[in-house]
């Protein structure tokens, strides 16, 4: 589970901060542009995938404190990028007054794409360090 949700992290991560990570690394453009053809998907994938870890973070709640800390931080980073960038996609399974509720919360969102992406990518590293130490 933890490797899951280390590549959704990062893979989010990189697609929210990709206009940052291509003015700082231009050789990711290519695979950043592959990557955004999946944006839709990989947004909606994120949303149901921070329910299901937080309904196995609420199962086991005695977990350390700092680690649920984490746990809520990446859970809150994971759903705020998943409803951005998959914001269009949840149209089609929406009705109307749930339309614009995501409509709202992606608006709210948007400004703070970049942040997310990079918070997702530093998340996504230290979960990754912690489950090799």
């Amino acid at each position: 589970m933890s490797l899951i949700n280390t590549v959704f992290l990062v893979l989010l991560g990189m697609m929210a901060a990709s206009v940052f990570l291509q003015a700082q690394w231009p050789q990711l453009k290519p695979f950043l542009h592959k990557l955004t053809d999946y944006q839709g998907t990989l947004g909606v994938a994120g949303v149901v995938w921070s329910a299901a870890w937080f309904i196995v973070l609420l199962i086991q709640v005695g977990y350390v404190f700092i680690s649920t800390l984490f746990y809520v931080a990446c859970i809150a980073v994971l759903l705020g990028l998943g409803l951005v960038l998959g914001g269009q996609n949840f149209n089609q399974w929406l009705g109307e007054s749930q339309q614009q509720r995501v409509q709202q919360w992606r608006e709210r969102l948007l400004p703070h794409q970049t942040g997310l992406g990079l918070a997702a990518l530093a998340l996504g590293a230290l979960q990754l360090l912690w489950m090799v130490f």
